[in-house]
């Protein structure tokens, strides 16, 4: 029963096969020169844990480091995405504007992390993701925050963290 079974599959599945063959060679030739012109446009920040930057993230890292949060705003459906991309990740518009984030945000979830390898020498610290008020969730470290008061809803505020090095972060710090 069982040899009937894959028999009755082979073909089926060198078609398959052999559909997905000339759209993978595509995808591949079609990635080829983006892949080259990313590695070509990244610049390796300072630190061994600090992002790559392109010419997409770029502007983005440029106004964390004049303390600025920025989203982009959709004129056509109206709503806001972090997403880096020249259009909305929700109704792919390609009117977007900049626009700077209020600060404000609740704590949605976290984990505290006890126990890491360098460069994260100050332990315990807290990952979380929040909710802006305008709508997107962003990962994030929360500080100066007791651990026994993390709680889902708990109201936030945006700060920045000036590491040695001179690199910023987007942090968030209850509001007191």
């Amino acid at each position: 029963m069982s040899r009937l079974r894959e028999e009755q599959r082979a073909p089926m599945s060198r078609l398959r096969e052999e559909q997905r063959a000339p759209m993978s060679r595509l995808r591949e030739e079609q990635r080829a020169p983006m892949n080259r012109l990313r590695e070509e446009q990244r610049t390796p920040m300072s630190a061994p844990n600090r992002p790559v930057t392109d010419s997409d993230t770029e502007s983005w890292w440029h106004a964390v480091s004049e303390h600025s949060l920025t989203l982009n705003q959709c004129s056509s459906c109206r709503r806001s995405s972090l997403s880096i991309r020249s259009f909305c990740p929700h109704c792919w518009s390609e009117d977007l504007t900049p626009t700077p984030a209020s600060g404000r945000a609740t704590l949605y979830t976290w984990t505290v992390v006890h126990q890491n390898a360098a460069p994260f020498d100050a332990l315990p610290y807290v990952v979380a993701m929040v909710d802006l008020v305008e709508g997107p969730r962003l990962m994030t470290a929360i500080e100066n925050c007791p651990l026994d008061a993390l709680r889902s809803g708990l109201e936030l505020a945006l700060d920045f963290r000036h590491d040695d090095d001179g690199f910023v972060v987007p942090i968030f710090r209850p509001v007191t």
